[in-house]
């Protein structure tokens, strides 16, 4: 029988802020014969432009490519800089990584003056 797990369910959160032009990797580690259950995460950059503010958003497992996206942090105030909105994903149901494998959320602003690139993942371990 699958194991069952509801969303809400998180045990840690991994976190990581930059404030340069360089990638925020969110890197939560390996854990020798146990699988980490990804329940969401975070992302989000602010280069300080014209929303939208566009970066690339990868999910590890390991150094495994779970998916790739293209996310665009747009602004509440959609014409001044500096003011990227978070895109928060919680997933329908856990997405299980590879036995003994770390998870990295890995955000990589586009543009190559970001003031703020933000990765946050968060989830289980069994």
């Amino acid at each position: 029988m699958a194991d069952l797990y509801p969303v809400a369910l998180s045990e840690w959160t991994a976190t990581h802020t930059t404030t340069s032009s360089t990638n925020a990797e969110a890197t939560h580690a390996a854990e020798s014969a146990r699988s980490h259950y990804v329940c969401g995460f975070m992302a989000s950059v602010d280069d300080q432009a014209y929303a939208p503010e566009t970066g690339t958003v990868t999910l590890l497992n390991g150094t495994t490519v779970v998916f790739t996206m293209v996310i665009q942090s747009n602004s509440v105030k959609s014409y001044q800089a500096g003011n990227g909105s978070a895109l928060v994903v919680n997933f329908t149901a856990p997405v299980k990584m590879t036995e003994g494998a770390a998870v990295t959320l890995k955000v990589d602003p586009s543009g190559s003056t970001a003031a703020s690139i933000n990765a946050n993942v968060w989830g289980f371990t069994r």
